[in-house]
């Protein structure tokens, strides 16, 4: 038997999370999140079975909101890297039910998702990347199944050199984008970005540097071609906590 107990401190939430497991492999978990600002509590109830043997694995879960939600897996059976998922949920008070399902396949150059959701309508979603010696294309789209409609349309490119990498995507064929970021030292780290948007009149811009001072010390320097600047020092405590201070004035 295993439990776990973590307790989590934010600006304006607690959160506790509570782990077990049973000797037979089954594994229980428990989350409490209260807003101290709207004074919300949330709370969720996980179980999880599975049987390796045969590549299951079920996971029902139980919320404060009154929603059931059970999803059921099939991973690297038949066919090595394939993952099949369904999903359904269900509110007993308002009667909403929603359903999913989710089919992946990945190895170590291809990456390929297919999800069903039944949400607002049928909605069928696809995306894929390709990796091969650094080079990487990816492609992403969403048909709206009721309204026989391309709701979105995106692709990118990638090429990761080690010490800089260069990307580009594009939008929906509207918004073009750009961004190329070059680690020059162990200290030194400095990145571009472009964009420009169907119908727009001019080409956004921005330049950034990172300079570690120290191993707990960093600058950061952004300028944009709208006249702005954001500068920013970031300093690491011994206890691991993170103070951060920032300037963003107006050029000319």
């Amino acid at each position: 038997m295993f439990f776990n107990l973590v307790i989590v401190r934010n600006l304006n939430t607690w959160k506790v999370e509570a782990k077990a497991s049973t000797d037979s492999g089954v594994k229980f978990k428990s989350t409490g999140v209260h807003n101290t600002e709207n004074g919300k509590v949330l709370g969720v109830l996980e179980s999880e079975y599975s049987f390796k043997d045969y590549g299951l694995k079920f996971v029902d879960k139980w919320s404060t909101d009154n929603v059931f939600t059970l999803e059921c897996s099939l991973e690297n059976k038949g066919i090595e890297g394939l993952k099949l998922t369904a999903e359904g949920s269900f509110n007993p008070s308002s009667g909403n039910k929603r359903g999913q399902l989710k089919t992946n396949y990945k190895n170590d150059f291809l990456n390929l998702n297919l999800d069903v959701d039944s949400a607002g309508g049928a909605t069928v979603r696809g995306a894929g990347v390709a990796s091969y010696n650094g080079f990487l294309a990816g492609y992403q789209s969403a048909f709206d199944v009721s309204k026989s409609q391309l709701i979105s349309n995106n692709l990118a490119f990638g090429l990761d050199g080690g010490d800089f990498s260069i990307t580009a995507n594009v939008n929906d064929g509207q918004e073009f984008l750009g961004a190329v970021h070059h680690k020059v030292s162990r200290d030194l780290e400095t990145g571009v970005t472009m964009g420009w948007a169907a119908g727009a009149s001019a080409t956004t811009f921005n330049f950034g540097v990172k300079y570690n001072i120290s191993d707990d010390t960093n600058i950061k320097i952004k300028v944009t071609n709208q006249s702005l600047m954001g500068v920013s020092l970031q300093q690491r405590l011994k206890d691991g906590k993170i103070i951060s201070m920032s300037l963003s004035p107006v050029i000319g």
